[in-house]
């Protein structure tokens, strides 16, 4: 469902292992998502912008990518 392994792979493909914390923050933001706390996935989005990784959202599934 959520394709969060498709984020660790992309990840790894670009040469960059996304730090667990990351990954843990994600998958509660997902979680959040699913039961409609909004306010619980925005600030999950926020913490993981300041850990220097933009989040986006696509049909497909969310995308993560590191900050240069």
């Amino acid at each position: 469902g959520l394709r969060l392994s498709e984020i660790k792979k992309k990840a790894q493909d670009g040469g960059e292992e996304i730090p667990a914390e990351v990954m843990a923050l994600v998958e509660k933001r997902a979680q959040a998502k699913k039961e409609k706390d909004w306010a619980s996935a925005d600030l999950y989005r926020k913490q993981i912008d300041e850990m220097g990784y933009i989040l986006k959202d696509t049909p497909a599934g969310p995308s993560l990518q590191k900050k240069m």
